[in-house]
């Protein structure tokens, strides 16, 4: 977890941060350091700083190198907005050179714990409500267990698109209007069949849809 205070006043801000950071070595293995940078300088022009949290990485480079090496050539601001903008926009130019193989890897970690949770949702639900099917016994039961499964998929499908609509755009995406490549597509949609696999036609539609529209 990563603690970071800003302070503001009328003539200063103070920025802190900690210094631990976690790796994982595995699904149970996890290392924590307390020698992690979280806090950098962004220009040598104006007192701007950046503060980190979460992945330490932007297209598997560490932030630090990427700040560091945005400094040298970094203009002098304005304002601290615009000193966002400049930065958020330098990420983006550096994140569409990166290659197809990196992009394909942040496109599953960003729809990931969406998918997931679905697919959990619908699990728990299952098994609450499993006892209340009437079992008349043979491949009518089934029937009745399999519909309700895929019935409750698809209301946590539902619950995850409006959550999804709520959720504002990035910042850092480009100029112009974001869509996804073809090989995007493809990722997306050969992923959603992985996690699924054991869902009809209907179900991986309405998910690859959540995603790519």
């Amino acid at each position: 977890m990563t603690a970071e205070v800003a302070i503001l006043n009328k003539s200063a801000v103070a920025l802190a941060a900690d210094s631990a950071v976690t790796i994982s070595a595995g699904s149970d293995q996890q290392k924590t350091y307390d020698s992690a940078d979280k806090l950098f300088e962004l220009s040598l022009c104006d007192p701007i700083g950046v503060m980190v949290n979460g992945d330490m990485n932007f297209m598997q480079i560490p932030i630090a190198v990427l700040v560091k090496k945005y400094r040298d050539d970094c203009p002098k601001f304005d304002r601290v907005t615009s000193a966002a903008e400049a930065f958020l926009r330098y990420l983006a130019e550096w994140g569409t050179q990166a290659p197809a193989a990196i992009k394909s890897t942040y496109i599953i970690m960003a729809i990931r714990p969406w998918l997931e949770r679905a697919k959990e949702r619908a699990n728990d639900a299952f098994l609450n409500r499993i006892f209340n099917v009437e079992n008349n016994g043979g491949d009518d039961f089934r029937k009745k267990v399999e519909d309700l499964r895929l019935s409750l998929l698809k209301e946590q499908i539902e619950v995850l698109r409006s959550a999804l609509s709520r959720v504002p755009d990035a910042m850092f995406v480009g100029e112009g209007e974001f869509s996804l490549s073809q090989i995007d597509i493809d990722t997306v949609a050969s992923y959603i069949s992985d996690v699924f696999d054991d869902t009809n036609d209907d179900i991986k539609t309405l998910q690859f849809l959540m995603f790519a529209n």
